[in-house]
C-alpha cells in the first residue's frame, strides 16, 4: 500500500505510514473474514467516517469485569471463525495449487509488465513492480510476447509470467 502513495523520491514513506496502517488494519481480511482490529480489540474500529455519520455504538460504558468478560467471550468466537476460515482458506488454495493457466493475450491488448530491477537508491519495497502500459504486437507459441511501450520506446520479447492485463487501458483505449 505505500507503494501507492509514496512520492518518485520515496522520502515521505513515514508520513504515510500511519495511514496505510489503519487501513490494513481496519481491513476485513479475506483468508480470516474478519479485521486484525477487531480481533485484537473486540469490535471494529471507529473510523473519522463513522463518528461524523454517527455510526459508533452509543452504549454507555460498562464496568470494567463486564467488558473484559465481553470481550474474551468476543474473542473466542472470533477465534473459532478464523479457524473455520482458515481452514476453508486452505482448502481453496490446495485446490488451486497446480492449476495455473497461460493467459492467452492478442494483438492488441495492453499490459503491464513486472520490472526486474529497480533505479538505484530508492528501495523495492516501495517501488511500483509494474510498468508500462504496453501494447501486444505479435503472439508466438511458447508463451512469449513482442510488446512495446504505448508512450513510445524499444520493441521488447517477453514471457507471459512478467505481464497482467491493463484493464484500464482496454477500457479507454
Amino acid at each position: 500500500m505505500l507503494s501507492k502513495h509514496v512520492a518518485a523520491n520515496q522520502k515521505d514513506w513515514d508520513t504515510w505510514l500511519p495511514c496505510v496502517l489503519l487501513a490494513y488494519r481496519s481491513a476485513k481480511q479475506s483468508s480470516i473474514g474478519l479485521s486484525t482490529f477487531k480481533l485484537m480489540f473486540g469490535h471494529e474500529a471507529w473510523l473519522p467516517a463513522h463518528v461524523a455519520l454517527g455510526l459508533t455504538d452509543k452504549e454507555p460504558v460498562r464496568l470494567c469485569t463486564e467488558y473484559v468478560a465481553e470481550l474474551e467471550k468476543q474473542q473466542q468466537q472470533a477465534k473459532e471463525i478464523v479457524d473455520i476460515q482458515l481452514a476453508a482458506a486452505q482448502q481453496q488454495q490446495a485446490r488451486n495449487d497446480g492449476s495455473t493457466t497461460v493467459r492467452d493475450y492478442v494483438e492488441g491488448d495492453f499490459v503491464w509488465l513486472r520490472q526486474k530491477a529497480v533505479k538505484a537508491g530508492l528501495s523495492p519495497k516501495l517501488s511500483s513492480p509494474w510498468s508500462g502500459p504496453f501494447r501486444v504486437l505479435k503472439c508466438f507459441e511458447n508463451a512469449t510476447y513482442k510488446i512495446k511501450p504505448v508512450q513510445g520506446g524499444r520493441v521488447q520479447r517477453e514471457h507471459y509470467d512478467r505481464m497482467k492485463p491493463c484493464y484500464t487501458c482496454m477500457l479507454s483505449g
